[in-house]
């Protein structure tokens, strides 16, 4: 079966999607966005291996996907959404990817080395400090990181490790917190001063 795409862009909602082991990839293909869609971790990283121009990859409530690896080092994906994947464990990304959006539980980020990334914005749907967030799963994976939009939802205050990561390059910091069973007098708005 050959397709053939002419349009840049395409959406993919509550479908089953088996890349089959011959896929050329989409050729044209620039943004693609698996809505509600059933793929595996590697069929997933198949499709996104094979479209040689993808720029932009949306996934929303993808709900078999338990790992994201986009690590390819030819890919030149720089927009990557990820959002209510229920299952996702673990991100590994590619090392050109310069804006990242995910809202779910705190995960790891594991890229092949340091990232480009200078725009993030995380929405955490678990209970995670976000000092504590911010300095063991960010840490030294996002050196040139610009801009940085953090939602938590907090219950103690953070325990931060004794060597702190230093965001050289951030220029735009926007914490979004919810303080939940803890008295708001228990965190401290100088916490965060060590940014």
């Amino acid at each position: 079966m050959t397709v053939i795409v002419y349009t840049c862009d395409v959406k993919l909602c509550s479908v089953s999607l088996k890349v089959p082991a011959d896929f050329n990839g989409f050729q044209n293909l620039k943004w693609i966005c698996l809505a509600g869609t059933n793929i595996t971790d590697d069929d997933l990283q198949l499709l996104v291996s094979s479209c040689c121009v993808l720029e932009l990859l949306g996934i929303a409530s993808c709900r078999m996907l338990t790992r994201v690896q986009l690590s390819h080092p030819s890919n030149p994906l720089k927009h990557l959404h990820v959002h209510d994947c229920r299952l996702l464990q673990a991100m590994e990304l590619n090392f050109g990817l310069v804006e990242l959006e995910y809202s779910g539980p705190s995960i790891l980020l594991s890229p092949p080395g340091t990232l480009l990334l200078k725009n993030m914005c995380i929405e955490l749907n678990d209970m995670c400090p976000s000092l504590e967030y911010i300095f063991t799963k960010l840490d030294n994976n996002v050196p040139r990181l610009e801009m940085l939009t953090l939602h938590c939802t907090e219950s103690k205050r953070a325990s931060l490790p004794g060597k702190l990561h230093k965001f050289s390059y951030l220029k735009h910091l926007r914490l979004e917190l919810t303080f939940l069973g803890a008295p708001r007098s228990k965190s401290d708005i100088l916490d965060f001063a060590c940014l």
